[in-house]
């Protein structure tokens, strides 16, 4: 089965059928003219299993979300057809979306993860066998490599992907740059054991109501125990995977975020972080965190 430009705007819009919080609850507009990247400016020939390779932003509106992102964190645009790709300072970090719901309806936009596998195919079933479901795929990707949808037995949206030129390379991650991904569960034993079987993690540090996930001795992603029955909107908690961006004074982004139309949910100082980090959303919804994090490459996140 093979992904082309229509078809990888469908397959990023699958996640958005699902409704919630954060995300599209009716139906979107197909996109056309997608042009594909890969994760990475130039092959590595590495790969690292259960490292978050790439970000897409799925949004209604792709103009808003470029300009607040260059703004707030000086990233660069360039857009190539119906997809955004985003850099920091000369390396990619991520791509953006725009998809419309058929019915002209209000949505938001939805920041959707990429993670690291060893074999799509393989991890797909897996995933299958413990209780996710397969949204799309496994699929070829043009340029971006094989991967598969899937929404984890809890309700989080991830794509497998098995990057075509390799993943990037390990590294202190720079201002600006991706820095952790944490999933927020109210079930995280059931989480923990899902992600260590779909995913290989190797090893657990637990740490004061959070998980941190390990593979080749590296600090891969987070599991939040969240023990609230509410969302950030008022509804049924969700369960979700949040995306953390490195950056040098949270107070500061947090302030200017505002200034460009985004929203700040949690303030810097207002967690259990010390105010190193502050919970956001862009001018569409997409939700996102930022954290200050000393300069160590073994150490990043929580």
């Amino acid at each position: 089965m093979y992904i082309t430009r229509i078809g990888l705007a469908l397959f990023l819009s699958s996640l958005l059928l699902l409704g919630g919080c954060s995300g599209f609850k009716s139906r979107p507009k197909a996109v056309e003219n997608i042009n594909l990247t890969p994760v990475t400016s130039g092959p590595t020939s590495q790969f690292h299993p259960g490292k978050f390779v790439w970000h897409d932003l799925l949004t209604p509106d792709a103009a808003a979300a470029r300009s607040f992102y260059k703004q707030l964190f000086g990233w660069t645009v360039e857009v190539k057809g119906g997809y955004t790709v985003l850099s920091n300072k000369g390396h990619l970090v991520g791509g953006i979306v725009e998809v419309k719901a058929t019915d002209g309806r209000g949505e938001e936009g939805v920041w959707l993860a990429s993670v690291s596998v060893p074999d799509v195919d393989a991890a797909s079933k897996v995933a299958k066998k413990n209780g996710a479901k397969i949204l799309k795929g496994p699929v070829d990707m043009e340029l971006r490599g094989r991967g598969v949808l899937i929404n984890d037995p809890l309700g989080a949206n991830i794509i497998l992907l098995k990057a075509a030129n390799g993943d990037p390379v390990d590294g202190d991650p720079e201002m600006g740059d991706w820095l952790w991904n944490e999933l927020w569960s109210d079930k995280p034993e059931d989480s923990l054991q899902f992600y260590q079987r779909v995913t290989g993690y190797s090893d657990v540090i637990a740490h004061d109501g959070y998980d941190i996930l390990l593979n080749e001795g590296k600090w891969r992603a987070g599991i939040r125990h969240v023990s609230g029955k509410q969302d950030l909107d008022g509804t049924a908690f969700k369960v979700r995977w949040v995306p953390v961006v490195r950056v040098a004074d949270p107070e500061a982004i947090a302030s200017r975020a505002i200034k460009l139309g985004g929203m700040v949910w949690v303030k810097p100082g207002e967690g259990p972080s010390n105010g190193d980090s502050a919970l956001l959303s862009d001018t569409t919804g997409g939700l996102f965190m930022i954290q200050r994090w000393p300069s160590q490459v073994d150490k990043v996140g929580e």
